[in-house]
């Protein structure tokens, strides 16, 4: 059986904030994203942030079949190591540089409330209705 993904999004971005790690297990958050991918230009899967031998937060991001991952990686001394954390306070900064001109006409999608900054800062399109 053949499902419909749903009709096609144009040159439209979409930006999936998430707690969760792209290559850690393979559930549902992978799954829906995996299949909504196919009707966008391009699809970021955005993590929490990583502590990591560096000195000051780096923006890495990698493909991963039709996903960009991204994620921030921060100090290994930092305190927190989410997205609301103050060692992110320029993760949506770096995040719009690597989008570019994609970040002024994307779908965000939120997996948690510490995201939304981040989100906010992609400047989503909310006229969408679908």
């Amino acid at each position: 059986m053949e499902y419909d993904d749903g009709p096609a999004m144009g040159g439209r971005v979409l930006i999936v904030l998430s707690h969760l790690r792209w290559d850690w297990v393979w559930q549902r958050p992978q799954h829906v994203v995996s299949r909504m991918a196919k009707r966008y230009a391009a699809t970021w899967f955005v993590e929490e942030p990583v502590r990591a031998p560096v000195a000051s937060p780096r923006l890495r991001h990698e493909q991963c079949g039709p996903i960009h991952r991204a994620w921030l990686e921060i100090p290994e001394d930092s305190v927190g190591c989410e997205f609301a954390g103050p060692e992110c306070a320029g993760y949506a900064r770096l995040l719009r540089g690597a989008l570019g001109d994609a970040a002024d006409d994307c779908d965000v999608w939120l997996y948690g409330p510490s995201a939304l900054a981040i989100g906010e800062a992609c400047v989503p399109d909310c006229s969408s209705t679908t």
